[in-house]
């Protein structure tokens, strides 16, 4: 019997004003389809997390990541939603390149939601980004220069 490899991803809450920026899935992902989820993706071969959330940042949302802070790894049992996966979420502090924005297909939509919208989100792709958004925000609010 082969073992299914552990599937490893990168994710960013980006933060701005007291806001988190999610992205809707798009329908036709297989994962997660239709549920809010952080922006990010699979770690390419000899990737780095924080190298793959730069890519990922990049090609789905259209910025340049500057800052970063890991808040967690997560690791997510196989499901219907997916096989085996550790993830690296981190909070996104600082960015160049000007708003972001949905320039790829892989959401449908993106939003910016404080953590207290985000709790009340009906389709969460994360069941801990309520307290991640929380205390990604909580940083933003005490980084240098701010």
């Amino acid at each position: 019997m082969s073992e299914t490899p552990l599937l490893r991803t990168a994710a960013g809450l980006l933060v701005r004003d007291g806001r988190v920026l999610l992205g809707l899935r798009a329908g036709w992902k297989p994962a997660w389809p239709n549920h809010w989820d952080a922006i990010g993706g699979r770690l390419e071969p000899g990737e780095t997390p924080d190298q793959a959330l730069r890519r990922e940042i990049r090609e789905e949302v259209g910025v340049e990541v500057e800052t970063i802070a890991l808040l967690c790894e997560v690791t997510n049992p196989a499901s219907a939603n997916g096989p085996l996966s550790t993830s690296s979420i981190y909070a996104v502090l600082g960015w160049t390149g000007g708003e972001p924005a949905n320039v790829c297909d892989e959401h449908s939509e993106i939003a910016w939601f404080t953590p207290a919208e985000i709790a009340g989100l009906d389709h969460l792709a994360g069941h801990s980004y309520p307290a991640l958004a929380q205390q990604a925000v909580a940083l933003a609010n005490v980084r240098p220069g701010r």
